[in-house]
């Protein structure tokens, strides 16, 4: 989206790139994607324009467009007051990221409800793989998991 001086407002989009620099939507992503076939003046331009609008690749689109998901990884929690607990998060987000894996942590608070909300929020966000963490001793377990 543009403004009316022509500055972009919101994420930059690749085709906020190919307008700035003068060029196709498909140039401009044959530049960003690295193939073949543009010239080397008009590769720079797109480069420019990219650098000058702050442009950032879209990676789930990449991926979606490349038939492959963006690896995401829950982990639900019950507090975030608790060191050992956070120290647990941190020992699974740097095992996740060697594996490729982004990680979205949430805390329940100790709610049921809020848990189980977070559980669908998860699943709608096509987050696929999930470590929970329950309350020590609960002996609880949810049918919904």
């Amino acid at each position: 989206m543009e403004s009316q001086q022509g500055a972009v407002v919101g994420r930059v989009t690749l085709q906020n790139v190919a307008s700035a620099a003068g060029v196709s939507l498909k140039t401009a992503s044959r530049v960003v994607n690295g193939e073949r076939y543009v010239a080397v003046a008009t590769a720079e331009r797109v480069r420019r324009a990219i650098s000058d609008l702050g442009f950032r690749p879209d990676q789930s689109a990449r991926n979606l467009a490349r038939g492959r998901r963006f690896r995401v990884a829950g982990l639900l929690i019950t507090t975030l007051a608790n060191p050992h607990v956070v120290a647990l998060a941190h020992g699974v987000e740097q095992v996740l990221r060697r594996e490729g894996y982004s990680l979205i942590i949430a805390s329940t608070d100790e709610d049921p409800e809020v848990e189980r909300q977070l559980l669908e929020e998860f699943s709608e966000r096509g987050v696929e793989s999930l470590v929970l963490v329950p309350p020590f001793l609960s002996g609880i377990f949810h049918d919904y998991v």
